[in-house]
């Protein structure tokens, strides 16, 4: 993991030691994907529990407890681990029609590593006055930049191809997280019916 943060600084040069290792699946799972997860939820619902308040429509400000936290917080987890699972599947299904000669724990190398930044952002997204917009454009633009360049080291196939298998695979990654932030937003501060599930299922801890 903390190789993957170095991407951020170093995109070229920190891809050789991470491809060299070729990773299982469950591997890059267990070691990369889960605990990258988890650090950004632990932080995201701390910065969350003392500063952020939502405005919610009718209900007015929302000021979460612990337990509404950690019910959003394990939401917005699963729906990221699914989003990243979804990205490195089509990343691996493209290899064929743009002649990419890499297997799917490749796939979801480079997918989870490059999803880091944007992950990493979310500690962001509880300052009090900080728009949820702003930590989302600045983890994408690391995101792409970091996955431009591990993509052209897997694939290894001619320009031409490499460019367009970065181009779909990088619109798919954009179009799913954006909507992920989409609905998240319009959730936090428009869906009370989202909102009431989740004080429903806090009530029960």
């Amino acid at each position: 993991m903390i190789k993957a943060i170095r991407l951020i600084w170093h995109p070229e040069a920190g891809w050789d030691p991470i491809i060299r290792q070729r990773r299982s699946v469950l591997s890059v799972w267990f070691l990369y994907l889960l605990p990258l997860v988890l650090i950004c939820a632990l932080g995201e619902g701390a910065v969350l529990c003392k500063w952020r308040t939502w405005t919610d429509g009718t209900h007015g400000i929302l000021h979460f407890s612990l337990e509404q936290i950690t019910v959003f917080e394990t939401m917005h987890a699963i729906v990221t681990l699914v989003i990243i699972t979804v990205c490195a599947h089509i990343v691996w299904l493209l290899r064929e029609p743009f002649y990419g000669r890499y297997d799917y724990a490749q796939a979801l190398t480079v997918v989870t590593c490059s999803f880091c930044p944007l992950l990493l952002c979310r500690f962001l997204e509880g300052i009090h006055r900080f728009s949820l917009w702003a930590p989302w454009a600045i983890g994408i633009y690391f995101t792409l930049k970091i996955f431009y360049s591990g993509i052209r080291i897997i694939a290894k196939t001619d320009p031409h191809s490499a460019l367009g298998l970065y181009l779909i695979s990088a619109a798919t990654m954009v179009g799913l997280a954006g909507a992920q932030r989409y609905i998240l937003i319009m959730c936090l501060t428009h869906g009370a019916s989202v909102n009431s599930v989740i004080f429903n299922v806090a009530a029960k801890l």
